[in-house]
């Protein structure tokens, strides 16, 4: 026996209709609305001493240098492997000087530990510093990268084990880039270590991460360890960023007075950069997903870039780009979650730097998220 059931409103007991398409496709028409109340909200990445204004000088001069390992080129540290295949005098590639590290034959949890022989005093220095040339860096897995931590006379841990891949562009295969850890990043910050590890990770299908080091050192500087401009949701709630603008002037002479007539190899007048810009999420107080920006092609290159613009009257030029996330990206300030830029390298050069984040808050969202 066929029951007659209908779709209808509790209250004044309206049916809900078929509707029958131009193609004979038969069904229920609906309609959605955003149930959550928000408020828009535009955050500007800001320093605490400069406010928006990027075109700050984030370099540094280096006023003391404890040399840790260059490939043996020069004896500092004794390197010796705790696990796994290294070569510490590798002739296959060098920053300077004829030898590295050769870490392409290490695979998952192998380690090699440095060790200077006696304690030191980090009170004096404030970066960990070095040069990766990366042959190989598998984007499958669940996790590839390197570890570095500190070690004290006992071998015991000292501060955090920190993650190569939130101070390096992964993607960047047969070329040399420098590494600069803070060593506030790390915990260590006016210890006393005496070995450092550095260890392959790889989890996951895939080939371990293929890479050299060298040039390693421990440095004291003067002036700035790098600027920090940051955005991170207000007290007791989630923001939801969903576009950062970026936009840059300079005394810049473009090729033509036309669109994108600037050279991609260089940041408008200033020069591709040594340290480059760090652009990172940080969760819970740590580097979670990063990307290092040196020129204009970088900009573009980054997965969620869009609306890139470029113009120029003939003296000055200026370029504007959008990081767009088809998702936003969640930032709590119960992880103590944030969005960071930082500069490191002299670009108080440039006309004028920005960058404004667009995102929202949910108006009235349970604290207990």
């Amino acid at each position: 026996m066929a029951l007659n059931v209908n779709i209808s409103n509790g209250g004044r007991r309206a049916i809900a209709k078929i509707h029958q398409s131009s193609d004979e496709e038969r069904g229920l028409l609906v309609f959605t609305k955003n149930r959550d109340e928000v408020d828009l909200q535009n955050k500007p990445f800001i320093n605490e001493t400069y406010g928006l204004d990027l075109a700050q000088d984030g370099s540094a001069t280096i006023s003391s240098t404890e040399n840790v390992h260059n490939g043996i080129d020069t004896t500092y540290w004794t390197a010796a492997a705790i696990s796994g295949t290294w070569t510490f005098d590798s002739t296959a590639q060098a920053h300077a000087g004829t030898r590295s590290i050769d870490a392409t034959a290490t695979v998952n949890n192998d380690t090699a530990q440095i060790d200077k022989g006696s304690t030191l005093d980090l009170s004096s220095y404030d970066e960990l510093t070095g040069w990766i040339y990366i042959t190989g860096w598998p984007t499958t897995g669940s996790l590839k990268d390197v570890e570095i931590e500190f070690l004290d006379s006992g071998a015991s841990l000292i501060g955090s084990t920190v993650n190569l891949s939130s101070y390096i562009d992964t993607t960047s295969f047969n070329v040399w880039q420098k590494f600069v850890i803070p060593l506030t990043d790390m915990g260590v910050a006016s210890s006393t270590i005496q070995y450092i590890n550095i260890r392959t990770r790889d989890v996951g299908g895939g080939a371990a991460p293929d890479y050299y080091l060298d040039d390693i050192d421990i440095i004291g500087i003067t002036g700035s360890t790098g600027l920090d401009y940051i955005i991170e949701p207000d007290a007791g709630s989630r923001y939801y960023l969903q576009t950062i603008k970026v936009f840059l002037a300079d005394a810049y002479t473009a090729t033509s007075s036309g669109q994108h007539a600037v050279a991609y190899d260089q940041l408008l007048g200033v020069s591709a950069l040594t340290n480059g810009i760090l652009v990172a999420t940080v969760r819970q107080e740590e580097f979670d997903v990063t990307y290092t920006v040196s020129d204009v092609g970088d900009m573009i290159a980054f997965p969620q870039s869009r609306n890139f613009i470029s113009g120029s009257d003939g003296t000055n030029t200026w370029v504007s780009v959008e990081l767009s996330f088809s998702t936003p990206l969640v930032l709590s300030s119960k992880n103590r979650d944030s969005f960071l830029i930082r500069v490191r390298d002299d670009l108080s050069g440039l006309l004028k730097f920005t960058a404004i984040a667009e995102g929202y808050t949910v108006i009235n969202e349970p604290e207990s998220y």
